[in-house]
């Protein structure tokens, strides 16, 4: 493994680590020191692929306990454990279900835990139910309200493309924890629903070379980075189409800072006013945000362009080196959002949790202790990086 992503790593498992309690994973260490469903899921892909699935499970429990008896889970749970379903007051958000099915599938395939799986079947069935029935007009797609996604600064609303690319996803993964537990009917049904879903999405969505960001009324012809980077790593794209997605983004230089959140930017209208003030306006207008870059990553990865996936993964990895810590989110100029109403959050364990499951895809993890030589690298790499960290000087970036 290279240096400079064999040093990030050593990085991103500390913050990832140091996010974790004995309840689950914080979104950060921060002014984000709360459970948010999202992040926290996203993160234990990284604890997964490190084999912290103890501090995993503790994630999942957290969440089960918390479960409405409708189905739904938590959109956020605060340090005291006090839950929230509707965090803005505006709309309930749909991803954290989804992606709750993607977390336990997820634990359950890399740490062959079935017992955890059958005890709380019942409630991971809740929870898909739930979901199923935002589709309210049977077309195989989910409908949200305004603010109930991860981009939850934009006035989205109706059938969203990040949140129907975790639908599906969720609906596969289902089919998989029923399929482990032998429920061969069940398993059956819902890849048959993941395939109406696939289909739907690629029917509605795609446009030109791309698929559109959400469908209300009209289309809505932004390239969302987050929508169709998840469709390419999860498979809703076919490989012709996959391939055009990746195409833009090279063309757009999106994978240079990496990467953009959206192109064009949205309109002043389509902004939360609160946040028309300063550079909050570009939050997740134009931004860029490592969680995103590190999915793209293992998209190409899964496309078999491994040379791409490692150069997109060292442009990451620089990312965390110079600043010697894992960020949420990145302004022009690759520098870490830094005004008077918007500061990025470090260490962030979105961030964390990704970059490492992405180099575990990509060029693998050794489980358990490292080799003694490598570890020594980490620890004299990180102590050096903590003493610039404190004197506030850090490396120029190289061409």
């Amino acid at each position: 493994m290279e240096k400079d992503i064999l040093e990030a790593l050593g990085i991103a498992k500390r913050d990832l680590r140091e996010c974790y309690t004995e309840s689950g994973i914080l979104a950060g260490r921060g002014h984000l020191q709360e459970y948010w469903a999202r992040d926290s899921f996203f993160a234990s892909l990284g604890a997964n692929s490190l084999g912290d699935f103890e501090q995993s499970k503790k994630n999942l429990q957290l969440f089960l306990d918390l479960q409405r008896e409708d189905g739904l889970v938590p959109a956020l749970v605060s340090r005291k454990l006090k839950p929230k379903y509707r965090p803005l007051k505006i709309s309930t958000p749909v991803d954290q279900n989804a992606l709750f099915i993607t977390a336990i599938a997820d634990y359950a395939r890399k740490s062959d835990d079935r017992v955890f799986i059958e005890g709380n079947f019942k409630k991971i069935s809740l929870a898909m139910d739930w979901l199923c029935k935002q589709d309210r007009d049977s077309d195989n797609l989910v409908e949200e309200g305004f603010l109930a996604n991860w981009a939850d600064t934009i006035l989205k609303h109706g059938e969203v493309l990040y949140s129907n690319a975790c639908y599906y996803h969720a609906l596969k993964e289902f089919a998989f924890l029923s399929g482990l537990l032998g429920v061969r009917m069940i398993s059956t049904e819902y890849e048959k629903r993941a395939e109406a879903t696939r289909l739907a999405l690629n029917l509605k969505f795609w446009h030109n070379n791309y698929y559109t960001d959400w469908a209300g009324l009209t289309p809505h012809n932004y390239f969302d980075s987050a929508g169709n980077i998840l469709s390419v790593a999860w498979g809703i794209a076919t490989k012709h189409r996959a391939e055009k997605i990746e195409e833009l983004i090279e063309e757009e230089n999106l994978a240079r800072i990496p990467i953009k959140t959206n192109i064009p930017p949205y309109p002043l209208w389509k902004v939360m006013p609160v946040l028309w003030l300063a550079k909050a306006y570009y939050y997740h207008n134009g931004f860029s945000w490592p969680w995103i870059g590190c999915m793209n990553a293992m998209a190409l990865n899964s496309l078999g362009e491994k040379e791409k996936a490692i150069k997109l993964l060292k442009a990451l990895a620089w990312q965390v080196n110079e600043y010697c810590v894992t960020n949420e989110v990145f302004e022009k100029g690759n520098k870490p959002v830094q005004s008077f109403w918007l500061k990025s959050e470090k260490p962030f364990a979105w961030t964390a949790g990704l970059f490492v499951r992405a180099v575990d895809e990509i060029l693998g993890i050794k489980k358990g202790k490292q080799k003694k030589e490598e570890q020594t690298t980490v620890d004299e790499i990180l102590s050096i990086k903590q003493k610039k960290r404190k004197t506030g000087t850090s490396r120029k970036k190289s061409d």
